[in-house]
């Protein structure tokens, strides 16, 4: 009776039957149910016969283990999994990385087979007992996984774009707090199918603009206030035109033309600084270890890629392409990790992914901090790379990021995407196009470092400083707004005031929530 109406299989006489059946054939073991969940396991405890006990009732339970994402999707691919009965092993993200920490040790018992495919033990006690494998705890902060993540799948659906990513990372220990990577789904929506954070290595365009700035102060060869003429827009190098998306013209000091995110200007700087020995403006990009993989805590990260001039793919044009952030390639990861050196005043620190693995709720290993460069560059240089960087959001490309509450250093980024062998395409509807923007906040007082990547949007806006930085402010502002020891001054006496004070915060959700309650408020 009990076994009918838990599993609703067998009616009554059926499984009657069935018990009986098994007792004739003086079977040994009899297999009741597979697949029984642990809910329903608990109800067969309670059940009659059986709840007296292996000994006793002659209950045998054979348990199966399987790891399940707590979140469900929220950082799916970067937690991972790992597939064993595949022809060939699949080992992907945290889960394949960490396998034989979290596995444990297998135990042993004896087994016979019973009928063509059953096992069933011939001892119930295990000879060898197995090991719980250990926990791995990882930097993730799983609210800000979560608000990032509703913010850049918002922002590509607005845009119907191919897929994009958003990496959070704490400025001083290369903790990753947050890491989203959606592409669209066959069946409609954004899913999490690729790293594209860690995996996609590609030319990142304009935010590669810092880097050749980096080396140019840093050699003397070029300074803040240099004057750049920019003609008419447009400069010719061996026969390929390079032109600004802002039609840029006249003249422009070096910041300004940072700031402004010039192409024309960025290359002429790095052009005439380097072009007698382009090796050395390479050796400066090396010198920041930006051509070096990470080696990551999580598999499946991208090569960079920043040729040198004895590559067979040398050319001509390489030096001022590569001022601007093309015949290179990084990935979103690589890059923050440069900007976010910037941001620890030179110090480039590792990114991780794994704080501690425990054993018995007891840590066994801790991760901490790793210094891959402990100075891409002078400290003089920093400081006009944090000027730099400020002012893009001041009185360049990232104005919209510009706000009373705090400060935010950073870079715009459009880049044309090459489609393999096929060039970047021929006018306007063939070109693919990604944006992107990566900085930190507080400018003052680094605390974070963001990236965000929106590759082919198709709704007809495609620079960085439109699809990109409205993802950056959602999230920063978020962030902030739970920054109280970070100029977030705590609420101010309200009492002779109508309206509650509120610390620095998305403008929206204020504004809901004095609607609630029925509050006037301006903004």
């Amino acid at each position: 009776y009990q076994l009918t109406k838990l599993f609703k299989d067998k009616n009554l006489s059926e499984y009657k039957n069935f018990l009986w059946e098994g007792r004739r054939n003086g079977d040994r073991f009899l297999m009741i149910h597979r697949d029984v969940t642990y809910p329903e396991l608990r109800q067969m405890r309670k059940f009659p016969i059986l709840k007296l006990g292996t000994y006793k009732g002659g209950m045998i339970v054979i348990p199966q283990f399987q790891r399940e994402l707590p979140f469900k999707n929220l950082a799916r691919r970067t937690i991972g999994y790992e597939n064993t009965e595949a022809a060939q092993k699949v080992y992907v993200g945290l889960e394949g990385s960490f396998s034989k920490n979290l596995q444990g040790t297998g135990g042993k018992r004896l087994m016979r087979r019973i009928g063509n495919a059953a096992w069933m033990p011939v001892d119930i006690e295990n000879e060898v007992e197995p090991q719980n494998g250990d926990d791995i705890i990882t930097t993730l902060d799983i609210n800000l996984q979560d608000l990032a993540e509703s913010a850049l799948r918002k922002e590509l659906s607005a845009d119907s774009a191919d897929h994009g990513c958003v990496i959070v990372m704490e400025v001083k220990t290369g903790f990753i707090k947050a890491i989203i990577n959606l592409g669209k789904s066959p069946k409609g929506g954004y899913e999490e199918v690729f790293n594209y954070a860690i995996g996609e290595s590609s030319e990142p365009g304009s935010t590669f603009k810092l880097a050749s700035f980096l080396v140019g102060l840093e050699d003397g060869r070029i300074s803040m206030d240099q004057p750049v003429n920019l003609g008419n827009g447009i400069m010719n190098y061996h026969g390929r035109s390079m032109t600004d998306a802002h039609k840029l013209t006249g003249t422009l000091l070096a910041h300004q033309v940072f700031e402004k995110s010039s192409n024309v200007g960025t290359s002429k700087l790095i052009y005439n600084a380097y072009v007698d020995d382009p090796q050395k403006y390479i050796d400066g990009l090396y010198r920041m270890s930006i051509n070096l993989p990470q080696n990551l805590q999580i598999g499946g990260e991208g090569r960079p890629y920043i040729k040198n001039t004895k590559s067979k793919w040398w050319s001509a044009v390489s030096l001022p392409w590569m001022a601007i952030g093309y015949e290179v390639a990084i990935t979103p990861l690589q890059l923050l990790t440069l900007y976010n050196a910037v941001a620890n005043n030179g110090v480039m620190v590792k990114p991780l992914f794994v704080r501690e693995i425990r054993k018995n709720g007891q840590v066994v290993q801790s991760f901490q901090p790793v210094v891959i460069n402990p100075h891409i560059c002078s400290a003089a240089t920093i400081e006009k790379a944090h000027m730099l960087l400020e002012g893009v959001v001041e009185r360049g490309t990232g104005t919209a990021l510009k706000n009373p509450h705090y400060r935010v250093a950073g870079k715009t980024g459009t880049a044309q995407v090459a489609m393999n062998n096929k060039g970047y395409g021929q006018g306007t509807k063939a070109i693919k196009y990604k944006g992107s923007f990566v900085g930190y906040f507080p400018a003052d007082h680094p605390r974070y470092s963001i990236i965000v990547v929106i590759n082919n949007p198709s709704k007809g806006k495609y620079y960085g400083a439109a699809v990109a930085v409205p993802v950056f402010k959602e999230i920063a502002d978020r962030i902030f707004a739970n920054l109280h020891d970070v100029n977030n001054p705590p609420p101010q006496d309200t009492s002779r005031h109508l309206i509650p004070s509120a610390n620095a915060g998305v403008q929206k959700d204020l504004e809901d929530a004095y609607a609630w309650l029925n509050i006037k408020a301006k903004p």
